[in-house]
């Protein structure tokens, strides 16, 4: 059965007895693929972690001002109170020439709201799909152009357990 919600504002549709979102459908439709191809063992995706620039903000009280650098096709974020510059590497994100991160990306996955949901929408969607972050993939700087994911892109990883 497939319905309209006018609150969610999409598709939806009931597989298995779970109510699903057209996005969830299309996730479902690709699993379905690669678990009938003998070859395939596992499938990844590459997601931005879409809400990280907001909850760095809400983490530190502040606003981040972003620029780029078009010529090296990199990235700046500063907090607009302190003047302070953050870094990022595959790990995390820190002020420049601190050692300590701020956040990682791997608490950054685990993170989750007073509902017990990921903070993350897109890793919320994966997570409950049967995916896993692969933090050996996290790319800093994968999208120079995207500020709300600081730049970040993420591989999660889908088991198809043949």
């Amino acid at each position: 059965m497939v319905t309209v919600d006018p609150t969610f504002g999409g598709f939806k549709a009931v597989i298995g007895g779970r109510e699903r979102s057209l996005g969830q459908l299309h996730a479902h439709t690709v699993g379905l693929e690669a678990v009938a191809h003998p070859a395939v063992r596992n499938l990844l995706t590459f997601t931005p972690p879409m809400g990280l620039r907001a909850y760095v903000e809400k983490m530190l009280g502040t606003k981040l001002i972003f620029t780029q650098d078009p010529a090296s096709r990199t990235v700046r974020f500063v907090a607009e109170s302190t003047g302070r510059r953050l870094v990022t590497d595959a790990l995390g994100v820190r002020f420049e020439f601190e050692g300590a991160r701020l956040l990682t990306i791997a608490s950054y996955w685990g993170a989750r709201d007073e509902r017990q949901r990921r903070v993350e929408p897109a890793y919320q969607f994966h997570s409950e799909n049967g995916a896993g972050i692969r933090l050996d993939l996290v790319m800093d700087n994968g999208d120079w152009q995207d500020p709300e994911s600081l730049a970040f892109r993420t591989v999660l990883e889908y088991p198809l357990n043949k």
